[in-house]
């Protein structure tokens, strides 16, 4: 008798003991798959923030690529500039080259700049260290002139009087050739550029400016 019931209790012990197993056994898979969804979900939102930058960056390049295409200087406008109106000059312009006249017998000559030189250009206002323009009215040294306005062989130009003292203008498109300025012209003063001459009886002074 004594044998079954020690018999009977060992088989109760291992029972026990299967359950507690298998409850271990159901508990660290439980675990496992907990972790591996947390391991899924953040692979998921890890491609949905690589996701989102890559996005942001490609918004990004688009406005970058619109804001210079906007920025293009756009042709001259003939009838625009004779109004008084010079969007279409606005831009980056740099001096190109000088000539004057010194005197010495030789005539008027090309210079290199002194670099220092500028254009300054707005929708209604053009000017340079000596000269204003506005609208067709000419100003220098607190005196006022109208221009003439002309337009020949793929150029404009605006010519008039302050006080004693004679000056034009006259504006090239790109790929119009530097017409009237002598066999001598330099060849820094590129035709693949819009260019402005300005012109003044004072030592026959002319600029030249490209954009």
């Amino acid at each position: 008798m004594k044998k079954f019931k020690l018999i009977g209790l060992i088989m109760m012990a291992l029972l026990l003991i299967g359950g507690c197993g298998n409850q271990k056994e159901s508990a660290k898979d439980s675990n496992s798959t907990s972790s591996t969804k947390k391991h899924s979900s953040s692979k998921v939102k890890a491609k949905k923030t690589s996701s989102s930058i890559q996005s942001e960056q490609t918004s990004e390049s688009s406005v970058s690529e619109s804001t210079t295409s906007t920025s293009t200087a756009t042709a001259m406008n003939f009838d625009e500039i004779s109004s008084g109106n010079y969007s279409s000059l606005l831009g980056n312009w740099k001096i190109a080259a000088t000539s004057l006249n010194h005197y010495d017998g030789k005539g008027s000559t090309w210079d290199t700049p002194y670099g220092t030189e500028r254009l300054d250009v707005t929708s209604s206002q053009i000017s340079n260290s000596d000269l204003t323009m506005q609208g067709t009215n000419l100003i220098s040294n607190g005196e006022t002139g109208i221009g003439n306005v002309k337009v020949e062989d793929g150029y404009l130009s605006i010519g008039g009087q302050t006080g004693a003292i004679n000056w034009s203008i006259h504006f090239y498109p790109k790929g119009v050739p530097n017409d009237n300025w002598g066999d001598d012209v330099p060849t820094s003063i590129d035709i693949n550029k819009d260019r402005i001459f300005i012109w003044t009886s004072n030592m026959a002074h002319t600029e030249v400016f490209e954009r």
